[in-house]
Order: C-alpha cells, then sequence, then structure tokens
C-alpha cells in the first residue's frame, strides 16, 4: 500500500534539525574525503543512462524516497571539486562560509526582484553593487546582480542598444553590431542573436599574437561593418577570455570606443576579482573607462553558483536594459531613491534569490585581504605550473598564464613525434578524464587542440601538478609509440 508523507512531517522544524544535522555531517565527510584524495576518481563518469532509468521508475512509482538515498547518489556520482586534483572548468569549491550563506537563502526563499518582499537582500546587494563601483572607478554608476555571465553580457547589450541606438526595446530593430575580440565568450555572440541581430551582429576583431584585441585592426573592422550596411554601437572587450586567460589593453580599447562614440563593455566575469590583488589588478586597468562591466563572484571568489554583478558607469543605464512598466510589482509613489532597491527593474529574472548575500559572504567573511591572499595563491600556483611546463622537453606551453588559467600539451621528448603528437591532445584528455583520477578540459587555439587547467582549487599542491603531467606524460608516451 502507498505511503503518503504528511504536511506536518514536511514542515516540522524539530525533523528538519535531525535532517540536517545528519546531511552536514555527510557533507562534512565526503568533503574530508576529497579533499584527502581517498576518493578513487575526481570524475566518475557515470552510467547516466541507469540513473535516469532507475529515477523515471521511482517518479512513475510515486512512492516516497528516503533523501539520503538521492544525497548518496548525488555524490558517488558528481564532479569532486573540492578533490585538489581537479583542474578543470572554472567552477571553484566553494569556501564553507560561502556554503552556509547560500542555504540560509533557501531558508528563507525571499525574492529580490521587488524591495518589499526581499528587503535585507536588496540593501545588501546594493551595498556590494556601491562597493565595486567605488573599486572599478565608476562611483557615480549602478546596477544589480545576476544569475551568471551569460546572463550579465546580455543584460548589459541590452543596455548598450538603448542608449546607443533609441527605443530598441520597444520598436526593435536589428541592423545593429558590435565590435568584439576573436576569443570573447559564446555568451556574447548568443546575446546578439537573442537580440535579433544575427550572425552579422558581432564583428570579430583579430588578434595578435599574445590572444588579445589587436588595435590596428579595430578601424578595419569598422569599415567591414559599415560595408555591410551595420550600425556599429559597442566594443567589447575581455578580462579575462575564457579560453587563454588572457586580458584585453583596457586604456587602448576605451579611448578608441571614447573617440568613436561606441560604448565600451567590459566582460570580466572571471578576472575581475583581479582588483582586489595588489600584486595582479594592474591587468584591469583603464576598467574605469567602460560603460558596462560583468563581474562573476562564483569563479575566484568561491561563491556557490550563480552570483554576477552588472555594473553601469552611469546609474540611470543600469535601468535601461528592462524599460518595463509593470504595475502589479512597483508602486506608483515610488521615490527616486527607492529605485536603487527595485532589483527587478534592472534585470531578467522576477523570483530570484538573495543573491547579496551570497556575494558579500565572499569579501566579509575573510575580509579582503584574505581575497587578495586567495587570488594571488592560485595564480602563483599556476605560474609554478608554467615554469613545470616550460622545464620539461616533452610538454609545450602555449603562452605564460595571466590569471589561474593555463594552456599546454605533450608533445613527446623526440623532435620527430611533435608534429604527431600535436594530433593526440583529444586522446590524451580523454583518457585522461575516462581514468578519471584527474580532470582538465581542452581548448583550440588558432585551430589547435590544447589541454588546458583552471586551477580553482586552492588545496592543489604542486605534488598534484606534478602528478597530472606524469599521468598525462605516461598516457602521451603510449599512444606515440602505438600506430600512427
Amino acid at each position: 500500500m502507498e505511503q503518503k508523507s504528511s504536511i506536518p512531517d514536511k514542515t516540522n522544524p524539530d525533523h528538519f534539525r535531525i535532517q540536517a544535522s545528519a546531511a552536514i555531517n555527510f557533507y562534512a565527510d565526503q568533503i574530508t574525503s576529497m579533499q584527502r584524495m581517498e576518493m578513487e576518481k575526481t570524475i566518475p563518469n557515470p552510467d547516466k543512462g541507469a540513473i535516469r532509468k532507475k529515477y523515471l521508475d521511482l517518479l512513475r512509482a510515486g512512492f516516497p524516497v528516503d533523501p539520503n538515498e538521492i544525497l548518496k547518489d548525488l555524490f558517488d556520482n558528481s564532479i569532486h571539486l573540492h578533490d585538489p586534483r581537479y583542474m578543470g572548468h572554472q567552477v571553484p569549491p566553494p569556501y564553507f562560509g560561502n556554503m552556509i550563506a547560500d542555504w540560509s537563502t533557501s531558508v528563507l526563499n525571499n525574492g529580490t526582484a521587488v524591495s518589499e518582499m526581499g528587503q535585507f537582500g536588496v540593501a545588501i546587494e546594493q551595498a556590494v553593487i556601491d562597493f565595486l563601483l567605488q573599486k572599478f572607478g565608476m562611483a557615480r554608476g549602478g546596477g544589480a546582480l545576476t544569475s551568471g555571465g551569460s546572463l550579465g553580457n546580455l543584460t548589459a547589450m541590452l543596455a548598450m542598444r538603448e542608449n546607443k541606438a533609441g527605443s530598441s526595446w520597444n520598436q526593435g530593430g536589428s541592423n545593429y553590431a558590435v565590435l568584439v575580440s576573436a576569443e570573447s565568450h559564446y555568451s556574447v555572440d548568443r546575446a546578439a542573436r537573442i537580440m535579433g541581430w544575427g550572425e552579422d551582429g558581432l564583428i570579430s576583431v583579430p588578434c595578435r599574437p599574445d590572444h588579445t584585441i589587436d588595435p590596428a585592426q579595430l578601424v578595419t573592422a569598422m569599415e567591414k561593418g559599415s560595408k555591410n550596411n551595420k550600425k556599429i554601437i559597442g566594443l567589447i572587450a575581455n578580462s579575462c577570455s575564457t579560453s587563454t586567460g588572457t586580458f584585453d589593453d583596457l586604456q587602448v580599447l576605451g579611448k578608441f570606443a571614447s573617440d568613436h562614440n561606441l560604448w565600451f563593455h567590459v566582460d570580466a566575469a572571471h578576472g575581475g576579482p583581479m582588483i582586489f590583488s595588489e600584486k595582479h589588478r594592474n591587468r584591469l586597468d583603464g576598467i574605469g573607462l567602460a560603460d558596462s562591466v560583468v563581474f562573476d563572484f562564483h569563479k575566484l571568489l568561491h561563491t556557490p553558483s550563480l552570483v554576477t554583478a552588472v555594473l553601469f558607469k552611469d546609474k540611470a543605464c543600469s535601468f535601461s536594459s528592462f524599460d518595463q512598466d509593470v504595475k502589479y510589482l512597483w508602486r506608483e509613489d515610488e521615490q527616486k531613491e527607492d529605485l536603487d532597491f527595485e532589483i527587478g527593474k534592472r534585470t531578467l529574472e522576477c523570483t530570484r534569490d538573495t543573491m547579496g548575500l551570497k556575494a558579500i559572504s565572499s569579501l566579509l567573511i575573510g575580509g579582503t585581504g584574505f581575497v587578495e591572499h586567495h587570488i594571488d595563491h592560485l595564480v602563483d600556483l599556476t605560474e609554478f605550473f608554467a615554469r613545470i611546463v616550460s622545464g620539461s622537453e616533452d610538454f609545450e606551453l602555449a603562452l605564460n598564464p595571466q590569471t589561474n588559467i593555463i594552456c599546454y600539451r605533450y608533445v613527446g621528448s623526440k623532435k620527430e613525434d611533435h608534429a604527431r603528437a600535436k594530433q593526440i591532445q583529444d586522446q590524451i584528455r580523454n583518457e585522461l578524464v575516462e581514468e578519471g583520477k584527474y580532470y582538465i578540459v581542452k581548448t583550440e587555439i588558432h585551430g589547435e587542440t590544447w589541454l588546458r587547467s583552471c586551477l580553482m582549487n586552492p588545496l592543489t599542491t604542486e605534488e598534484n601538478i606534478r602528478g597530472l603531467l606524469g599521468e598525462i606524460r605516461s598516457i602521451g608516451s603510449a599512444l606515440l609509440q602505438g600506430p600512427a
């Protein structure tokens, strides 16, 4: 006979206390095992089809399921970011204080699009925004938090269109275009297509050998757009690029944008937190020239996903991305100074998390001194990685890393092996991931595949890096000895 759970059981704080305590103990045990590398694999590579069938069958059966069973399945079959051998995507193991902040937002579940619903949340969100604006030299600006860099770039580009192309939000229009780096994030391309500009809405500017926008190519790119009857309204820079971790020259690009009456947007989703490092903040010189900036907390600041700041030099522009009048959400007698707290006027989302709590936890719990130490540590570790690669005759470095992203490849110990070795990077990466002890990704540079690591785990050691390169060397040499 089917068992039914009662509503009082689901809402009893005493039951919650028992379940939550057990869950926290489970989390702590799992994190301990990950950090000690006691689990066999960093990436378990489960049978996704079997998982799908199991849970579809459970859904069809309709019986209550012990949440601990789901929790165990989740941890057994997920990538272990807390394992120091994780050196893959730009996703961090959150710091514990940030996790607790995330859980707290779930307990309260206050929406923050409308200030009346999320009173504390919208206040601390604007405190975070004001703090970042001051850091970036945009103290008279405004902004809000949103769910990820993709939404952040779309929000900034919508404001760009509204301020440089007239009332496009209400009237439409698709003959616009922006200048972008050849290495811009794919979300920029998606945003242009979402706005109805199509593939011609982005005019790619070639990069220099260091993978940054070549300023000498900007005028040519503008002329190309004009020949295609496109009105160029903006220039988008990378700080840093996702693929190679390189920073465009913001001072030069910002001046060009100003001279040509273009909106200047800086995608600083990954590299923006470098502003907190005395040692590395020069990478962002010129960012104060930007009309808009995107900045992720869920990368270098180790906040649970997703929290992204969208900053505007002109506060009025921060309201222009979504220019709507929704009577049931906002009061007609709202004072101008209160509009800062009406986040729904600045973001696509309506029912949205208390992102400000997660963002501020990254900055306050350890203090900005800890943030600086954390960022410097990850960059120093990546520079060590680069020195090991450069000092090994059977590895090649794509370029000196500027942040915690590094691109490299195995080329073999003999010169006659190099050409063939360049063709087997996909195989090396696939075998490494299938084995599962280490997790890395890959990228493409000038049509060739390179291995790519992002050092997100502060517990990763020099020994872990040597171990990874040893595994790659073992796989690569075996492939080179096999049939061509």
